[in-house]
């Protein structure tokens, strides 16, 4: 829901709004949603009733931080390999920190940083396609993996193993459909970009 009201205020934005730019955009967002969720004390907000309305400062936030990182278009940046590597421990290691204020600002701050930086890195020709194929994928499992694991673990014999095998399960299937879609993902980007 929230991705789809994001992509109308985008499709606005470049009809009319784009005197409005991206950065004062998202880090008005930010800054209303970081208040708020720190008044609230819910640090994964919109899921629920109760803080629904919360997911609309959020989604707005992050989807035009990405725009403003695009627009500053990082591949273009010569970042040092160390520094992506040592920024990918500290994202990892702070994700499963059990400290939801942290987790928060890992995700909300660090996250982005880390993705500007490594768009700089110069990889290797036989590393590069295996980088280009893992970002055609990356939107097609954002969009299957959850519900495709609340389907598969209403199976009961999915259900009864264990965690980790479930978890293998789940990946190798999201995988493959996220495979199987990106023959209709390019046609449907291509005709998108056809229309005037």
């Amino acid at each position: 829901f929230f991705e789809a009201t994001v992509n109308v205020l985008f499709f606005a934005w470049l009809k009319i709004g784009r005197g409005l730019a991206a950065p004062a955009i998202s880090i008005s967002a930010y800054v209303v949603f970081v208040a708020f969720t720190a008044k609230a004390q819910i640090f994964n907000p919109g899921w629920g009733s109760s803080h629904f309305w919360l997911g609309f400062p959020r989604v707005i936030a992050e989807f035009f931080l990405g725009i403003w990182l695009y627009q500053l278009r990082p591949q273009a940046w010569r970042t040092p390999r160390l520094l992506t590597v040592v920024g990918s421990v500290l994202f990892f290691g702070l994700m499963f920190s059990g400290h939801q204020w942290i987790e928060f600002i890992d995700s909300l701050f660090i996250a982005p940083m880390l993705i500007a930086g490594a768009a700089g890195l110069h990889l290797h020709k036989s590393l590069r396609k295996t980088a280009m194929l893992g970002g055609r994928l990356s939107y097609p499992l954002y969009l299957i993996h959850y519900p495709l694991y609340r389907i598969l673990s209403a199976i009961p014999v999915i259900s009864l193993v264990s965690p980790r095998v479930h978890l293998s399960i789940v990946t190798a299937i999201a995988i493959g459909l996220a495979l199987a879609s990106l023959p209709a993902d390019a046609a449907i980007r291509h005709w998108l970009e056809s229309l005037p």
